[in-house]
């Protein structure tokens, strides 16, 4: 008894009078004399600090002076003190609604319910139906979405005049089937990358493709799309560009200017010169045709930006006294080529050729006869022969047929009882008359029919055929 005594006693003087349970913490039962385990003291046991029971424990547990989370179900009957803040990795909150606010999270607004279907959110587009709309594709016209067909065909708008190509008109053919006006485009910063559009020129006039502002397609600010014409046009947000999927044909029947529209490797054509009058000749020997114009084909690759289309007016008939019919003009595709016009004749007027006019009854340059065929390029010679040509204008004739051409105009025959010149490719020349007018050549290059007693046929104006090559 005695020894135990002294063992209180040394352990008291050890932790000098202190308070155990409150600024000491007994690793020791043995030790703790005078203390009331779970109340004033926690006991431990090594390194495991145990409580004798949940319901037991008050106040707040502290690890060198912070405050320490109790082992087991934290709820608001045994947590006390404020809520822990989003920095410390709670919520701020000790209910779930309060937390939503705390993190900035709202149920229909910000987060979509579990059980929701999305009806309640803001800022965010509703979805059209999705009833029998299978293997369709989510579009939009850029005020509202739509169902899209997948791998269907193009969508199809004619249009006869100017209205703004637009968003809504993405992955659309439009086929402007009439006209000639100055197609144009929303901004492309508003379309944005990836719009595109098919066009399509079926008419008859030039459509000018004009982008908004200074924008560019293909690099220039504008460019005509001929007849025949169809591109896919894209867009990649700040500028444009095309495709050509169908090239142009532009037929010139009156004097132009050509523009050299983009995506051309090359350009070829045919063009024609003018057929010449029917002359006035009283007599035995009626009046003889004027004969018609080549027809001359070329191919360039490259061509000035611009050039000056010039058709040759046809020649004139002869109106009052016995005499020959006018000369046919030349047409020109600016410095590039020239096709002749034919010549009138009272015997009969010589075709153009690919190189001279017809001049009298000769025939133009560089093959001309006299006699019999001629299959060259230059023009069949007037007279009382059929005087043929491949590409030259057939020759005119009196008391003869007139002679016939593959490409270039036929020459007009000077009486009734001649057959004019057929084309294949060009004009017909007119039919002669003995007593009354003789009749006009056929376009392109077609000669004048010839009179007796009355006014000679006019001879066809010229043309020019040209198409691009990509």
């Amino acid at each position: 008894m005695s020894k135990a005594r002294d063992t209180v006693e040394a352990l008291r003087t050890a932790v000098l009078d202190a308070d155990i349970g409150t600024t000491v913490q007994a690793f020791n039962a043995a030790i703790m004399v005078d203390g009331d385990i779970g109340t004033t003291v926690q006991a431990h046991d090594a390194d495991t600090a145990k409580l004798d029971a949940n319901a037991n424990f008050t106040g707040t547990l502290q690890r060198g002076g912070t405050n320490v989370l109790v082992a087991g179900d934290v709820t608001n009957a045994n947590f006390t003190g404020a809520d822990l803040e989003i920095a410390k990795g709670g919520t701020g909150a000790s209910t779930a609604g309060a937390a939503r606010t705390a993190l900035g999270l709202a149920i229909g607004t910000d987060v979509l319910a579990p059980d929701g279907d999305g009806s309640g959110l803001t800022g965010v587009d509703s979805l059209p139906s999705q009833t029998s709309q299978s293997g369709k594709f989510l579009t939009t016209n850029g005020s509202a979405a739509s169902w899209g067909e997948a791998g269907s065909s193009v969508v199809r708008i004619s249009r006869t005049s100017n209205t703004i190509l637009d968003t809504s008109n993405n992955s659309k053919l439009i086929d402007i089937t009439s006209g000639t006006f100055t197609q144009t485009f929303t901004a492309a910063a508003t379309l944005g990358s990836g719009w595109f559009v098919y066009l399509k020129n079926s008419g008859t006039g030039d459509i000018t493709i004009d982008p908004s502002g200074s924008e560019t397609i293909d690099g220039v600010a504008t460019f005509v799309m001929y007849p025949s014409e169809s591109r896919l046009i894209q867009c990649d947000g700040t500028s444009f560009f095309s495709t050509v999927l169908t090239p142009f044909y532009k037929t010139f029947t009156s004097s132009a200017t050509f523009t050299q529209p983009t995506g051309y490797s090359s350009f070829s054509g045919l063009i024609w010169g003018a057929g010449g009058g029917g002359s006035k000749r009283a007599g035995a020997y009626k009046g003889g045709g004027g004969g018609g114009g080549a027809c001359v084909p070329f191919t360039f690759n490259t061509l000035s930006a611009t050039v000056t289309v010039t058709i040759g007016a046809g020649g004139a008939g002869k109106t009052s006294s016995d005499g020959s019919g006018g000369r046919g003009g030349n047409t020109t595709f600016g410095s590039y080529v020239t096709s002749y016009g034919g010549d009138g004749s009272t015997n009969g007027g010589g075709g153009g050729g690919a190189f001279s006019n017809g001049s009298g009854t000769s025939g133009g340059q560089p093959i001309t006869s006299t006699s019999g065929p001629n299959s060259g390029f230059g023009g069949g010679a007037g007279g009382d022969e059929q005087e043929h040509s491949a590409y030259g204008g057939g020759g005119g004739a009196y008391y003869a047929a007139a002679g016939k051409s593959l490409y270039g105009g036929g020459g007009g025959s000077g009486s009734t009882s001649d057959s004019a010149g057929i084309s294949v490719f060009g004009g017909d020349g007119g039919a002669g008359n003995d007593s009354g007018n003789g009749g006009a050549g056929t376009a392109p290059a077609g000669g004048g029919g010839g009179t007796g007693d009355g006014n000679g046929g006019n001879g066809a104006r010229g043309e020019l055929r040209i198409w691009g090559a990509t």
